[in-house]
């Protein structure tokens, strides 16, 4: 059963519309004038209103930009029902918020059918923002259950296309993107054309290693998903961790070579010696490396070599 709110101010026309309503099953409140009507559509919360235009007092206009004003009454259907029927009054109901101008005299008949077509809107209006409630909320579960995943896996695994767009990445193979390829940063999205290559000529479960910044990198392409044509890959940790894997710390490759030793525990003599440098000159890099890292001492630059050495990155 569905409640209706007919608001008028003529006797005759109220009896009219109640005993229509009433005999297609609706429940019928009624108000005598805006204010009342303001009101009892506070208190019942009716499904749809009937509501007139000339009125004493406030006007179907007021009532119905009123209406519209309250969140909690402005999704209720408004049909005017006058005797205007002036095209800029027609404009004016409209404007207020109305979804429908019924002209007097009113045929019972056609009140009652377009009373039906707006509650059936309603109807659906509703449920199609229960169902994006429910798809929005799916939605964020979905999205929060991908962060964790990406937070507590530990391995290097990511999920993308045959064609390259990257669908899904762990923390640390993003990592791994951003430091063994340049292009990574620019297009996190999309895989880097060397590990794409890598892939397509990658059979499963077969390792394949290619050549990145200060290393090597080991792949496996370990299964097919769903029926997209996508590949799950394993990423592993770059292989070589000689002096040019310190060179993501934003060194140069000499002063990755003299941090290197500096973490294998060479002084700085030995560092000259190794490097056929003089000690004077290891020294100077030694300060630059300092202040690149922002470090203070040469054991602080040791233990920062060792975490990317380890294969854990800067502040990590």
């Amino acid at each position: 059963m569905s409640s209706l709110l007919i608001v008028d101010d003529v006797p005759a026309n109220l009896s009219v519309l109640i005993d229509t309503a009433s005999a297609h099953g609706h429940r019928v409140f009624l108000a005598e004038n805006g204010e009342r009507a303001l009101a009892l559509a506070q208190r019942v919360r009716p499904e749809i209103i009937l509501l007139d235009v000339c009125m004493p007092g406030l006007s179907g206009f007021d009532v119905c930009r009123q209406l519209k004003q309250n969140p909690e009454l402005a999704e209720i259907p408004v049909i005017f029902l006058t005797a205007l029927d002036d095209l800029v009054d027609k404009i004016e109901g409209l404007e207020a918020g109305a979804v429908d101008y019924i002209t007097k005299p009113l045929q019972p008949a056609e009140v009652m059918a377009r009373v039906q077509v707006h509650l059936e809107l309603r109807r659906l209006r509703l449920e199609l923002a229960e169902r994006n409630a429910a798809l929005e909320a799916e939605v964020a579960r979905r999205e929060e259950a991908e962060r964790a995943l990406r937070q507590s896996l530990d391995r290097a695994v990511l999920v993308a296309t045959t064609e390259g767009q990257i669908l899904f990445a762990t923390q640390r193979a993003s990592r791994l993107l951003k430091e063994c390829f340049a292009a990574a940063t620019d297009a996190p999205d999309t895989l880097p054309s060397e590990l794409h290559f890598a892939l397509q000529a990658t059979d499963d479960g077969a390792p394949r290693e290619i050549p990145v910044n200060g290393g090597r990198l080991r792949i496996r392409r370990m299964a097919e998903v769903g029926a997209t044509e996508c590949v799950t890959l394993l990423l592993e940790e770059v292989l070589t961790t000689g002096p040019g894997t310190l060179e993501r710390l934003g060194l140069t490759p000499r002063e990755a070579e003299v941090l290197y030793w500096i973490a294998q525990g060479k002084t700085n003599p030995e560092v000259a010696i190794i490097l056929a440098n003089t000690t004077g000159t290891v020294k100077k890099q030694v300060r630059s490396i300092l202040e690149k890292l922002g470090l203070e001492t040469r054991v602080a630059a040791a233990l920062r070599a060792q975490e990317v050495l380890n294969g854990q990155t800067a502040g990590e």
